[in-house]
């Protein structure tokens, strides 16, 4: 992970947690909750530690912010303290730390549309971070938020044989009823089935 030093994990730049209410947990260590986390992050750039491939980005750092519990989920204060700390990295005490973002993942969601989502996705994008989220696992016609807001980059999975997966999202959005004309999300597709990838203490598994 990425981090701007001040020799600890838990610097600002690299790591950081959230409560409930948004605020960044103090001395908090790197941990994965569940599974999700570390093959997400071996999904984006993982090597070749074990004779396999798995990084679409090995070059790339990664900052991670924990904001939803393995078999907990999480609040959108949570998530969006996570949001608003990868724009404008800070420590325990408020106080600037780091370089932000230029890439925001949320492989998260809610099912269908939530206004609430709206303004920190356009802010983001107003800081000059990309923010990608999941549209979702319910199937045909469905979308999750955030990654139904119009400028978010929605992500659906597709299989092995190239064909979108049956339980991926996707649907023609006309909302909310501001926005100028109806969009499609996602806005891209890519592998997402079966996708081999790190878990925790340094195994590699298959997930979707």
């Amino acid at each position: 992970m990425w981090t701007d030093d001040p020799d600890d994990l838990t610097y600002p730049g690299g790591w950081a947690e959230f409560d409930e209410d948004g605020n960044i947990v103090e001395g908090s260590r790197p941990h994965d909750s569940g599974e999700h986390g570390t093959h997400v992050s071996g999904t984006a750039v993982g090597g070749r530690a074990r004779g396999y491939s798995i990084g679409v980005a090995p070059g790339a750092w990664l900052m991670h912010a924990m904001v939803l519990e393995a078999g907990e989920g999480g609040t959108f204060a949570q998530v969006v303290a996570g949001l608003q700390w990868a724009v404008d990295p800070f420590d325990q005490y408020g106080n600037p730390a780091g370089e932000p973002a230029d890439v925001i993942n949320m492989s998260l969601g809610a099912e269908g549309f939530s206004y609430a989502w709206i303004e920190p996705i356009v802010n983001v994008r107003a800081a000059g971070v990309v923010p990608i989220a999941s549209i979702g696992n319910d199937g045909v016609n469905t979308s999750g938020s955030p990654a139904n807001v119009y400028q978010s980059f929605g992500i659906g999975s597709t299989q092995s044989d190239g064909y979108v997966a049956s339980s991926s999202g996707g649907e023609v959005i006309d909302w909310p009823p501001s926005h100028s004309m109806p969009y499609t999300k996602p806005d891209f597709t890519a592998p997402g089935a079966r996708v081999l990838s790190s878990i925790p203490g340094g195994e590699l598994d298959e997930k979707s």
